[in-house]
């Protein structure tokens, strides 16, 4: 299923959901850096939206 298939409100609809892992996502892709700050920045943001909210 394409993109252009997908309602524009339904997908703005799913982004919203999953907006959160796709954060993530885009952070660690991107990650192009061995700051340990930074990579503290992102553990935290992961752990904070997406691990510890789940329970």
């Amino acid at each position: 299923m394409s993109v252009q298939s997908i309602h524009p409100n339904k997908f703005g609809e799913l982004r919203e959901n999953f907006k959160y892992y796709i954060d993530a996502y885009n952070a660690l892709y991107q990650l192009k850096t061995e700051n340990e700050e930074e990579l503290n920045k992102i553990y935290k943001m992961i752990n904070t939206e997406l691990i510890d909210s789940k329970k």
